[in-house]
């Protein structure tokens, strides 16, 4: 990533333009802010790329890239951009220049899949010729802006923090699914522990999965990435899971050990261990008539058979109905992190509570029809 201070040379009109407006402005007294790509609710500039995929993936599914598709560019959510704005009007920033950016760089065709994954389909790839003179990495550091703000989106920051709390002597765990709706008995999916990109459930378990060291459970579609002394114990049996939130899984083995379940700026929605609960309440809409048998490979590159059952998405939930009652018996607690509501839950004691009523109750999590 170019820090702020290298040699800043456009190469059309329009950076020099923004070259000439921000010197003019530090000549002013004011900052200048080089905010990279931005994405976020609402963007639909055909002309950023975010959206145009978007609309591909749930469209026609045709996309054209140059070149090898291997050009790196840095993005940023529009709203992380806003937090940093926020801060940096507060600090003495005369005359100063800032990068507004990740410091990750994504290629075209990475972004490309991780797009069209979210949906469970594949893009139809044009390429095009390479453009002349492109550049093939336009990636900020971030660095200056951090350390002046205490600013900080980056995800792999956020999971070695978590590392960090808990201790290599514990155990941190990341949910890294890669499910989704099409998985039934007569079309089971594929799962490579060291390929497969996580699906519907942010950039952090995307990052815990490419992250070097831990462990990814072997499952084909509810995999958890593990990371302290006990990482391998609670997960290399996942794969004897005859369903993704049995005894083997790890959801169940948390609740064995007291372990606790971190929500952190999401709800009960995002709530797996629940599914863990329907399971063993064995109510009756949870999972899928019949069986499938996944191709699994291994970290070794060995090809595994596993026969498993599968998650059904056709019954509408509202796991949000329980939080309430989890507060009040003293379950869960409340804290922040940042800008974040963090519920943190005693997986045990809500698996012994949930349990016993959905056997009583067992459409209680369920959405009126």
């Amino acid at each position: 990533p170019s820090a702020e201070e290298e040699d800043v040379s456009p190469r059309a009109p329009y950076g020099e333009q923004k070259l000439e407006a921000e010197n003019l402005i530090r000549a002013a007294g004011g900052c200048a802010v080089r905010v990279f790509n931005l994405y976020g609710p609402n963007s639909t500039d055909p002309a950023q790329i975010i959206p145009r995929l978007i609309s591909a993936a749930t469209g026609d599914g045709r996309v054209s890239l140059n070149g090898d598709g291997l050009q790196k560019r840095d993005f940023v959510h529009r709203i992380e951009a806003a937090k940093a704005l926020s801060r940096l009007v507060s600090e003495p920033t005369s005359g100063m220049v800032f990068n507004l950016s990740s410091g990750v760089g994504t290629t075209m065709i990475d972004l490309v899949n991780l797009i069209f994954a979210q949906v469970g389909r594949e893009p139809k790839i044009t390429w095009n010729p390479a453009v002349a003179g492109e550049a093939r990495m336009i990636c900020g550091d971030p660095s200056a802006l951090k350390e002046l703000t205490n600013w900080n989106i980056d995800a792999k920051s956020y999971i070695n923090d978590w590392r960090e709390a808990v201790s290599e002597k514990g155990l941190s765990m990341f949910p890294t699914f890669t499910g989704r709706p099409t998985d039934l008995p007569e079309s089971p999916p594929a799962f490579d522990v060291a390929t497969s990109v996580p699906v519907r459930i942010g950039v952090v378990p995307v990052e815990a999965a490419k992250l070097v060291g831990g462990i990814r459970s072997l499952h084909a579609t509810h995999s958890v990435k593990g990371f302290g002394d006990d990482a391998e114990k609670f997960l290399n049996d996942h794969f004897d899971s005859y369903s993704p939130c049995d005894e083997h899984s790890p959801f169940r083995k948390l609740a064995d050990v007291d372990g606790l379940i971190a929500l952190v700026g999401c709800t009960h929605t995002s709530n797996t261990t629940i599914h863990a609960a329907e399971e063993q309440a064995e109510v009756p809409y949870h999972l899928v008539p019949g069986e499938g048998t996944c191709i699994i490979t291994d970290r070794e590159g060995n090809r595994l058979e596993q026969r498993t059952r599968f998650h059904s998405w056709a019954t509408e939930r509202d796991f949000m109905r329980i939080d309430k009652d989890l507060g009040a018996l003293g379950i869960q607690t409340y804290h922040s992190v940042g800008d974040a509501i963090v519920r943190l839950v005693n997986a045990r004691q809500m698996m012994d509570w949930l349990v016993q009523r959905l056997r009583a109750y067992p459409y209680l999590l369920c959405k009126p029809k």
